[in-house]
C-alpha cells in the first residue's frame, strides 16, 4: 500500500485492526478524530537507512507487542532515544 492515499490506508487499518508504521505525523493526528481509529506507530528517527530501520524496530518488539495489545493506546513514538 506504499502509493495507496492516506485515506485509503487509513480505512483498511480501521477495518482489518492492522497497526500503521510510518514517519507521517498526520496518520498520528488522525487517531486525535471521533470514531474508532486505528492505531498508529510513528517513526521519528529522521534519516536513516532500512536497515537501521529494521534494527530499530526488532530491538523495540517488546514496546511494540505491548502497544498493540493495550486497547486504550492510539499512538506510540519510537525514536532513536526510546526504551
Amino acid at each position: 500500500m506504499d502509493k495507496a492515499p492516506d485515506h485509503i490506508i487509513w480505512e483498511t487499518a480501521q477495518r482489518r485492526d492492522f497497526v500503521i508504521v510510518t514517519r507521517d505525523s498526520d496518520f498520528a493526528e488522525k487517531c486525535l478524530l471521533p470514531g474508532t481509529p486505528a492505531k498508529v506507530v510513528l517513526i521519528r528517527i529522521g534519516n536513516c537507512t532500512t536497515n537501521e530501520l529494521e534494527t530499530i524496530l526488532r530491538c523495540r518488539l517488546d514496546a511494540l507487542k505491548n502497544f498493540d495489545a493495550n486497547n486504550e493506546a492510539q499512538v506510540l513514538v519510537l525514536n532513536r532515544e526510546s526504551d
